[in-house]
């Protein structure tokens, strides 16, 4: 069954399981590009929790945005090993 509906898809695939939170707010926002306050409601009464709870996940990581971001995301890593390959420079 398909669904043009990205978080339907994703809590769908992953059974309506609430254990797998972090898995289905991975794929909205891969799907969405962020995750609006309606997106996480969305997700929270699918899943039949709190929206505090997706809220909590949302920005708790990092890597999670509840908030539009640009096309592209640099990471720059400044671990000991980079420096030692010369990334200050």
């Amino acid at each position: 069954m398909r669904s043009d509906n990205p978080v339907a898809a994703a809590v769908q695939r992953y059974n309506s399981d609430p254990l797998c939170l972090v898995q289905i707010v991975h794929e909205a926002q891969a799907a969405l590009g962020w995750l609006s306050r309606e997106t996480q409601g969305e997700i929270a009464e699918r899943l039949k929790i709190p929206v505090n709870r997706v809220e909590s996940v949302v920005t708790f990581y990092s890597f999670f945005y509840d908030k539009p971001r640009g096309a592209y995301r640099l990471l720059i890593s400044d671990n000991i090993t980079d420096r030692m390959q010369g990334n200050q420079a």
